[in-house]
């Protein structure tokens, strides 16, 4: 059996390591990682009066993608 022949836009990918989104190519492990780096930081301000509150940080355009494919949002429960 011959192996299978690439795509043009497979072989585009490979070369410019760009979807066609022109989004960086990544693995399932790199995907993962760098969604990894979505954090809830808990700001707790020195003024007893002011409120604490949580933020979260801004997805990129990869991970953002990457969420709207999953149907979920990135804010992990937080609203």
């Amino acid at each position: 059996m011959a192996p299978a022949l690439r795509s043009a836009s497979v072989l585009a990918k490979v070369v410019t390591k760009r979807t066609l989104a022109r989004l960086p190519v990544h693995s399932f492990l790199s995907l993962f990682a760098d969604l990894a780096t979505i954090a809830a930081n808990r700001i707790t301000p020195n003024e007893p009066s002011l409120a604490g509150f949580t933020f979260i940080t801004t997805p990129t355009p990869v991970q953002r993608r990457a969420f709207d494919l999953l149907g979920v949002s990135h804010d992990l429960g937080y609203a």
